[in-house]
């Protein structure tokens, strides 16, 4: 059971990290310090049900605002 938990959370990291990279063009090393950001300060939750990572906000999922993520 624990190993179904993990397993959905490192997908739906994978996941989250290679949307942003197709739909914005970002580096996987980009995409991972978005990622780990938006984690930390908590702009998103996992769904632990589906496996994926769910935004607290649409606004979120832009590319200018994920542009000043990377500045921080």
């Amino acid at each position: 059971m624990l190993k179904d938990m993990f397993t959905r959370i490192e997908n739906g990291q994978n996941t989250f990290i290679s949307d942003i990279v197709e739909q914005f063009g970002y580096t996987t090393e980009q995409a991972e310090k978005i990622f780990n950001l938006y984690r930390r300060e908590k702009i998103i939750k996992l769904d632990t049900g589906s496996g994926r990572y769910i935004l607290s906000h649409g606004a979120f999922w832009d590319k200018e605002v994920m542009a000043r993520a990377l500045a921080l």
